[in-house]
């Protein structure tokens, strides 16, 4: 598992959930988790790692001897030369540079000696690594940790306060089998709240890049991407947690392109709106306030504004609002 650039908590949310799934197949004492940089200091410790008396193997460095060099003067890390199945575990992160980002595929800057792929070789290199088969086939899964995350300078950026979400974090996890499209919505989510603080949004071609030939490393267009969406307000009544009484669940289907459904949730009856946003805080349709029952009612929204004019391809947000309780949610709309 790795390279891991966040907190221990989410790398041991994955091997406690992996032990579930696989049961009796699971070795434990066969997982390595490994980094390069920052696992030292983000709570990777045996104590943290004890599964009833059985840990995995903890590394605090990529452990080059492997011999194999998948890209010139790079020999890439033992854990990934002899691994069977790869979990890459990056964070939500912006970069000091103007139009990158630092999310699953520049999270192998480290999984090589020297780790320096992307200042020696730039992105050519690190996709070429990507795409080498000791890292593409063997991933089996990406799991973004975007809990916190930053949207503006970093590697090494503390989280920061987002404005785009009522908790100031995104809460959220992104889980795929393809690094193109976990960062195309890793871009997406920060690209939405630089645009709310009327910031130049990060482009990052290498997603893009990444996608065509003759890397292929997965799908750039929303279209043709499967997307489930789970949140916890959209589960069964019976399970869900408590939310304060007020919540804008997923929308579906979301992205969209003629037309969504917003599905919102009120504890007990009373009044609400509901009112659509662009990311510069524009308001551009709203669903007058009135009357709601207690639990789940939906309200559809056709993606024109209050002129009746269709809005343009792009992020949007929705926010449902009783009394002084509030709840947001990021729609996605495409061409």
């Amino acid at each position: 598992i790795g390279p891991c650039d966040t907190r221990w908590e989410t790398v041991r949310g994955i091997v406690a959930g992996l032990a579930l799934m696989l049961d009796g197949a699971y070795d434990l004492t066969r997982v390595r988790i490994f980094d390069n940089r920052y696992i030292g200091g983000h709570g990777y410790t045996n104590v943290n790692f004890d599964f009833a008396g059985v840990r995995p193997h903890i590394a605090t460095a990529p452990l080059c001897s492997s011999g194999y060099y998948p890209v010139a003067g790079h020999q890439l890390s033992d854990y990934l030369y002899g691994s069977d199945y790869l979990i890459n575990v990056p964070a939500l992160k912006s970069h000091t540079t103007p139009h990158e980002i630092t999310v699953s595929l520049k999270n192998h800057y480290g999984s090589c000696c020297p780790a320096d792929l992307c200042g020696s070789g730039g992105p050519p290199t690190m996709l070429a690594l990507n795409a080498d088969a000791h890292i593409r086939s063997k991933t089996a899964l990406v799991v973004t940790d975007g809990l916190r995350g930053t949207y503006n300078g970093g590697p090494g950026e503390s989280p920061q306060l987002w404005a785009s979400f009522p908790e100031g974090a995104p809460n959220t996890l992104f889980f795929s089998t393809d690094p193109i499209t976990t960062d195309y919505w890793a871009r997406d989510l920060i690209n939405s709240e630089r645009a709310l603080r009327g910031w130049s949004l990060k482009t990052c071609a290498w997603i893009e890049q990444g996608a065509a030939e003759p890397y292929s490393l997965g799908i750039a267009d929303p279209q043709a991407m499967d997307v489930v969406r789970y949140d916890p307000a959209g589960a069964p009544e019976a399970f869900l947690p408590p939310q304060g009484g007020l919540v804008l669940a997923a929308n579906a289907p979301n992205p969209f392109r003629d037309g969504t459904t917003l599905r919102l949730r009120l504890e007990r009856p009373g009044r609400a709106d509901l009112a659509i946003f662009d990311p510069s805080g524009r308001l551009v349709r709203v669903f007058p306030e009135r009357d709601y029952p207690a639990g789940y009612s939906a309200v559809g929204w056709d993606g024109r504004d209050e002129s009746g004019r269709p809005v343009g391809p792009g992020a949007y947000w929705a926010r449902l609002r009783s009394g002084a309780r509030s709840s947001s949610r990021l729609l996605l709309r495409t061409e």
